[in-house]
Parts: C-alpha cells; structure tokens; sequence
C-alpha cells in the first residue's frame, strides 16, 4: 500500500471520527431543548448551545475528510495534496487543543 492510500485512509478515519463527535454533540443539544421545555429555567437551551455549534462544525469537517480521503484514494492529485495539508492541520488543532486543556488545568 503506498503512502497515498495510506493518508486517504486516515482522512477517513478522521472524518468518520468528526462526523461521530459532530452527530453526538447536535443530538445532545436537541435532547438538552426537549428536556428543558418543560422546566422553568429554560437557561440550558443557551449554555449548551456550544454543543450545537461545534457539532455543526464537525460534521462540515467530518464530510470534508470523507469526501477528500475517498477522492484522494481514487488518485486525485489536488485532493491528495489537499488531504495532507488537511491532516496536518487538524492535527495541529488538536495538538494546540490538548495543550490549552493541560495549561488550563494545571491554571486553575
């Protein structure tokens, strides 16, 4: 397998991983609207809104892996070149994501 199959195949994973994580949180957030109807303080329904939001965002991240890792296997050269930088970038998100959770932690 060369390393082209190799990175669809991660942007794969990935995607299929985001579009999980962005379905959990949106379904979340609509189980949070449903349950707080009937409740008084219906505050809930806006401080998890951050659930909807990036939920959204990842399933648009996690459609976009998909799309580009399947057109990156068939041998697409621009998606190839534009799976990797993707890749490297969400990496980097997350790299930058874990170290803001560490130093936040260790701050407070």
């Amino acid at each position: 397998m060369n390393n082209g199959k190799v990175i669809s195949i991660i942007s794969v994973a990935a995607g299929i991983t985001f579009l999980l994580f962005g379905l959990f949180g949106s379904i979340f957030y609509i189980f949070t609207v449903i349950e707080s109807s009937n409740l008084a303080d219906k505050s809930l329904i806006f401080w998890y809104s951050p659930f909807l939001l990036f939920g959204i965002m990842f399933i648009i991240a996690g459609t976009l892996c998909i799309v580009m890792g399947f057109k990156s296997f068939k041998g697409d050269e621009a998606a190839y070149k534009s799976t990797k930088v993707l890749l490297i970038l969400l990496s980097a998100i997350i790299l930058a994501l874990i170290i803001f959770i560490l130093i936040n932690s260790y701050i407070f």
